[in-house]
């Protein structure tokens, strides 16, 4: 009985992190004119949501221009691609 409980937990954790995953949503940053720079939000998931998101997007690797966490806005990373100017 154990192991179809522990099957069942890891089948729903599994689904939980995929839908997490796709929760992120991120466009170029509106008050910057660089290219390259974004904002990415990730609601009330972990940060590693924003951060997968940000190696998505700049291929080359990135800097953390900042994060922020809101009461009601979630939380929000902005970044600089490497390489793009």
């Amino acid at each position: 009985m154990a192991r179809r409980t522990e099957a069942r937990t890891a089948a729903i954790a599994a689904v939980l992190s995929f839908a997490a995953a796709g929760c992120a949503t991120s466009q170029q940053a509106p008050d910057s004119a660089r290219a390259g720079e974004y904002q990415i939000s990730c609601g009330y998931f972990g940060w590693y949501i924003c951060y997968d998101k940000a190696a998505q997007l700049c291929s080359g690797g990135y800097r953390v221009v900042s994060e922020s966490e809101e009461h009601f806005g979630g939380r929000k990373l902005r970044i600089s691609c490497e390489g793009q100017k």
